[in-house]
């Protein structure tokens, strides 16, 4: 994951006096950069071939662009399932953080009711 720069500030570039600390302060925090997997294209069918071939025969061009057919649909199908795969991840991942965040609550209120008792 990427992250972006974060700009120092100097000490001396804080407020010193109590008029300069109602002031606000610009600070700029480093930010995570979501890197996303490029998006795999559709892929199209092609067409037959034109009654004018030279080098090779009618049969053997549509031949190979029956396979080249097939291979679109394989590969289509490949695309579906891996956008399929990432919606039920992403899914599954905030799932996770949800139950997470429901844990550190129960566990916070255990600290504080083990602590008053």
């Amino acid at each position: 994951m990427a992250v972006q720069r974060v700009r120092v500030i100097p000490v001396d570039a804080f407020p010193k006096t109590r008029e300069d600390r109602d002031l606000p302060l610009k600070t700029t925090v480093a930010k995570r950069k979501t890197r996303s997997l490029p998006r795999l294209r559709k892929e199209r069918r092609l067409g037959r071939a034109p009654e004018r071939r030279i080098n090779v025969t009618r049969g053997e061009y549509n031949r190979v662009i029956d396979i080249l057919n097939e291979r679109t649909t394989i590969l289509n199908e490949f695309r579906d399932a891996i956008d399929r795969l990432r919606r039920e991840n992403a899914t599954q991942l905030h799932r996770t953080a949800e139950i997470q965040v429901e844990l550190d609550e129960i566990k916070r209120a255990w600290l504080r009711r083990k602590s008053s008792a």
